[in-house]
């Protein structure tokens, strides 16, 4: 059926703004469409007086930017069931960013969501699909018309292709950023979903704020951070750094010690010389009695050691 360009609109349940489309991908397909010609490898469905792409974002966006105003492509009548599985397909097919497998789980979540919500009863859904996806059994409908589709459901709404563990952590994703204990953004700019997933769990074990999570994920990019040392730069870099006084607080603490030293050692000389002097009945040296009783030595030392301790007390709090 031929079709005018501006007449195509994007697939109605792929949030095109909020995750990408593949420049690079464009651009191949600028350079093959216009060596070869157009294709027709875009699926469509009518509504209204316009035409939704099932799939084939990236081959509307090139000819569109390549100025071609009509193309010839297939329109099927398609179901919204059809639109977000045709869609999840195709997403997997180019792309299994984080941000891209994050968009497609929401995307068929709150597709399956809104669903159930019609129908009072898994009696009451006519949608033969829909129902498949519960094998019949009334209990898991309800289960999850009232606290929302899970992973399995989830997974077997999206087919095969797809892994239980990434649907899995993309809902851990969506989860976490509805606590707002991540940022989502941060969290998918890792690249690929197991680098993510290794940086989310980091984050959220050390408790590290959202505001500086952005600077943490772009760190690890720039240094190209394999996945397994994820958790451990995450880790330092929320280690606290030196302030321009803890220098000067350093030498304070080594003064002290010091002085813990010598006072010690000042101690331990005083009590060797009134033993020998004890064992020798000297009471007096020179006429002049002994140097410092052990006794006001002893709370010279305490007084130094209690001063001490308030000092560390002070620079650890």
């Amino acid at each position: 059926m031929k079709i005018k360009v501006d007449k195509l609109r994007p697939n109605p349940f792929r949030k095109i703004k909020l995750y990408p489309i593949d420049r690079s991908k464009v651009e191949a397909l600028k350079i093959s469409i216009s060596d070869t010609s157009f294709w027709d490898n875009i699926l469509a469905r009518q509504k209204g007086k316009y035409f939704e792409i099932a799939y084939g974002h990236h081959r509307w966006i090139a000819i569109k930017e390549l100025g071609i105003k009509e193309v010839d492509i297939p329109v099927r009548d398609l179901s919204d069931y059809l639109m977000v599985k045709i869609m999840a397909e195709e997403n997997l097919n180019w792309s299994t960013s984080p941000a891209v497998v994050n968009e497609t789980v929401l995307a068929a979540k709150e597709f399956l969501d809104s669903e159930l919500a019609k129908y009072e009863n898994f009696d009451k859904c006519p949608d033969k699909s829909i129902r498949a996806l519960f094998t019949g059994t009334k209990g898991d409908f309800l289960h999850c018309k009232t606290h929302g589709v899970g992973r399995d459901t989830i997974h077997k709404f999206l087919g095969r292709n797809w892994k239980k563990w990434l649907v899995q952590e993309a809902l851990r994703v969506l989860e976490s950023e509805k606590k707002g204990l991540i940022d989502r953004k941060a969290v998918e700019s890792l690249g690929t979903v197991d680098r993510a997933s290794n940086f989310r769990k980091a984050i959220e074990d050390y408790k590290v704020p959202v505001n500086q999570q952005q600077n943490i994920a772009e760190k690890l990019c720039e240094e190209k951070v394999p996945s397994k040392r994820v958790r451990m730069t995450v880790a330092q870099s929320i280690i606290k750094k030196k302030q321009p006084n803890d220098n000067i607080m350093d030498e304070m603490e080594k003064l002290v010690t010091a002085i813990d030293d010598q006072a010690r050692s000042l101690l331990t000389k005083l009590y060797q010389m009134n033993r020998k002097m004890n064992q020798l009945g000297i009471k007096q040296l020179g006429g002049v009695k002994t140097l410092l009783a052990t006794s006001s030595l002893k709370r010279l030392f305490d007084e130094i050691q209690k001063v001490r301790r308030e000092f560390n007390n002070e620079t650890d709090s």
